[in-house]
């Protein structure tokens, strides 16, 4: 259970590593809205978009009762 939550965490921690890829690639006059507002938060070393406390719980709770 530990190893499937952590390589969970580490498929995201990826995902969002390369999303941070695909803005800094990108020209900013082409951002949307939520590209423009996470470039913004990043630069401002601010991470309040990130989900915090218990929200992997939640989400692994969520999917025992689908499975």
């Amino acid at each position: 259970m530990l190893i499937t939550i952590f390589h969970q965490l580490i498929e995201k921690q990826r995902l969002l590593t390369f999303f941070f890829m695909h803005l800094r690639n990108k020209p900013v006059t082409e951002y949307t809205g939520q590209e423009t507002y996470v470039w913004e938060m990043y630069n401002n070393r601010c991470w309040d978009f990130f989900p915090v406390g218990d929200c992997f719980r939640k989400q692994y709770n969520s999917d025992e009762t689908t499975s």
